[in-house]
C-alpha cells in the first residue's frame, strides 16, 4: 500500500504543474481554440493521473528496514541510467522521503509484526481518504437514481418522443434514453450508466426549448461524458490530497459544458445561438436543489454561465487545437519519469558511521573468529592462508566468468600444465602450456589463438577458490597486456 501511495504521489507532483500552467493559459486558450481541446487536455490528464506509467522508478521503500549491500569497486562502475548517487538521479527530480518517516514504530514490542512507519501511517489514511470520497459520491449517485425512479414520472408525451427519436436518428445513437419528469431536478440532465435517464424538471417547454434541451442532453450521451465524469471523480479520489486536482475537476466540468454548447450550435447563426442562451436562462431556476456529480446537468454559476453566453455568441471562429492536445499527451505521457520519490539519508554523521560499522560486521562475521595459535607461523601469519595461496599443485579443473570467458587448466605433472583460454568469445586458446612456480603461487601459460594465431602470455594467481588472470602479453587491441579477469569454479 505503501508503495502504490508513492507511485500516485510521484505522478501528481508533475501533473501539478502542467494544471498549473494549463489554468495560468486557459484565457489565451479559451480565446484562441474551441473549448473540445481543452476539456480532451483535461481527460488525458485524469487518465495520466490514475494510471502511473512505468511508475515506481526509485521508489525502494517496501521494507521495513533499509537493506545493506556491498558492491565490489567493478560492480559500482556498472550503473544504470537511474542510479541513485547522493540523492539525485540521472535525468530526474528526487523528491526526497525523510528517513524518520520510514522507521519503524514499536506498537507492541513483543509482536515482530505490529512495526510501522509514520509513511505507513500517511498511506493508510490516503487509502481510508480515497475510499470514503468514492463512496460518497456512489452512494450519492445512487441515492439520486433511486428517488428519480421513485418520484419521477416517465413523459409519454409523442411530440417529445417523436423529437427525442428524429434527434437520436440525426446524431446515430442506437441505445434506449427514457424521459423522465423529476420535479427536484436541478436542471435537465442526464443520468445513468447503463439505463441511460434524460431527467426533465417539472415545467412547460416550447418546442423550441425542447429541442435545446434534448440536442445538448443527447450529445453529452454520444460523448460518453457521463462515463468521464466518473473518470474524474476517481482521479480526485485517488489525489484528494492535492488542490489542483479539484480545481482541475471543476475546470473539467466547465470546458465540458462549454465544448457540449459548441456541439449544439454548430453551424448556426446568431439568431438560433442566442435562443440557446434563452434557453439556458430559463431552465436553470432551482440550483439549490440536490444534485449528484456523476450526471450531466446545466452547470450554472453567474461567472460560468457568463462564460458560456459569451463562448456561444462569440462571433469569431475558433482555430483546431489538434497540434496542442498532442503536445500536452506527450508531455504529460512523459512526465511520469521525471520525478521520483527516495528516502533522504540522515546527515548526522553518527547515523553513518554506525551504519558503515554495521556493514562491515555483517561482511566479516563469518571470518572473525579467533585464529588458533598453532595456525600462526613465527612472523604471526595465518599459515592457513599461505597453503591456500601456494599450494603444491596448481588446482585442476574449469572456471568461468559472468561475461561468457572460459577457462580450464589440466595437470601434466606437478610443474607443468595444459591450459584452455577464451576470452569474451573473442579469441581462444588450445592446449596452451603452463608451468607453475610454487614459491610464487603463479602458474604462467602462454598460447596462440586458434583462429587468429595471435599470441598472449598470462600468469595465474589463486584467490579464495576464484583464479585471477592477468595478461602479460597480448596482440589483441581490445584486451591489451595488464588487463585482469576474475574467473570461478564451474559448479559440478
Amino acid at each position: 500500500m505503501t508503495n502504490v501511495f508513492l507511485s500516485f504521489l510521484e505522478i501528481s507532483i508533475p501533473i501539478s504543474f502542467f494544471i498549473a500552467v494549463l489554468l495560468l493559459l486557459t484565457p489565451f486558450l479559451n480565446k484562441r481554440y474551441a473549448a473540445k481541446w481543452k476539456y480532451w487536455i483535461w481527460i488525458v490528464l485524469a487518465l495520466r493521473l490514475i494510471i502511473p506509467l512505468g511508475g515506481n522508478v526509485g521508489l525502494n521503500v517496501g521494507d521495513k528496514q533499509p537493506k545493506k549491500e556491498t558492491l565490489t569497486s567493478s560492480e559500482s562502475e556498472k550503473t544504470s541510467p537511474y542510479a541513485v548517487t547522493d540523492g539525485t538521479v540521472s535525468g530526474r527530480v528526487i523528491v526526497k522521503i525523510p528517513l524518520q518517516m520510514t522507521t519503524s514504530i514499536v506498537i507492541q514490542p513483543e509482536k515482530a509484526d505490529s512495526n510501522i512507519s509514520m509513511l505507513d501511517i500517511i498511506a493508510l489514511f490516503w487509502m481510508l481518504g480515497s475510499l470514503l470520497l468514492i463512496s460518497v459520491h456512489l452512494v450519492s449517485y445512487f441515492h439520486y437514481k433511486h428517488q428519480i425512479l421513485k418520484n419521477g414520472k416517465i413523459i409519454k408525451d409523442k411530440d417529445v418522443l417523436r423529437l427525442l427519436f428524429k434527434l437520436k436518428h440525426e446524431l446515430h445513437i442506437n441505445c434506449t434514453v427514457y424521459v423522465i419528469e423529476y420535479s427536484e431536478a436541478v436542471s435537465p440532465m442526464l443520468i445513468g450508466f447503463c439505463n441511460h435517464i434524460l431527467v426533465l424538471p417539472k415545467g412547460e417547454y416550447n418546442s423550441e426549448e425542447l429541442f435545446f434541451i434534448l440536442k445538448h442532453e443527447l450529445i453529452h450521451l454520444k460523448r460518453g461524458d457521463i462515463y468521464i465524469k466518473l473518470l474524474f471523480a476517481v482521479t480526485n479520489a485517488v489525489h484528494w490530497f492535492n488542490p489542483l486536482v479539484w480545481i482541475m475537476q471543476k475546470e473539467a466540468a466547465v470546458d465540458m459544458e462549454l465544448s457540449c454548447d459548441e456541439r449544439v450550435t454548430q453551424g448556426s447563426d446568431y439568431a438560433m445561438r442566442k435562443a440557446y442562451t434563452e434557453t439556458l436562462l430559463s431552465t436553470l431556476h432551482k440550483q439549490n436543489a440536490k444534485k449528484t456529480i456523476l450526471s450531466t446537468e446545466f452547470y450554472g454559476g453567474k461567472q460560468i454561465m457568463k462564460k458560456r453566453f459569451k463562448n456561444i455568441l462569440a462571433k469569431k471562429r475558433k482555430k483546431n487545437g489538434t497540434v496542442v492536445l498532442i503536445c500536452a499527451i506527450m508531455l504529460a505521457v512523459s512526465l511520469g519519469t521525471l520525478v521520483g520519490c527516495s528516502i533522504m539519508k540522515e546527515s548526522t554523521e553518527d547515523a553513518s558511521d554506525q551504519l558503515g560499522t554495521e556493514d562491515i560486521q555483517d561482511k566479516n562475521s563469518q571470518t572473525d573468529q579467533p585464529i588458533p595459535e598453532a595456525a600462526l607461523d613465527n612472523n604471526g601469519h595465518d599459515s592457513n592462508e599461505n597453503e591456500s595461496i601456494n599450494p603444491e599443485t596448481f588446482p585442476v579443473g574449469e572456471y568461468h566468468d559472468e561475461m561468457g570467458s572460459q577457462l580450464i587448466i589440466s595437470k601434466v605433472d606437478d610443474q607443468n600444465y595444459t591450459v584452455e583460454y577464451g576470452i569474451y568469445k573473442l579469441m581462444y586458446t588450445e592446449n596452451a602450456v603452463g608451468s607453475y612456480d610454487v614459491n610464487t603461487g603463479i602458474l604462467s601459460f602462454s598460447g596462440t589463438d586458434i583462429s587468429t594465431e595471435s599470441t598472449l602470455s598470462a600468469d595465474v594467481t589463486i584467490q579464495g577458490d576464484n583464479l585471477i588472470v592477468t595478461l602479460t602479453h597480448s596482440e589483441f587491441p581490445d584486451c591489451p597486456a595488464g588487463t585482469t579477469f576474475e574467473f570461478e569454479p564451474v559448479q559440478p
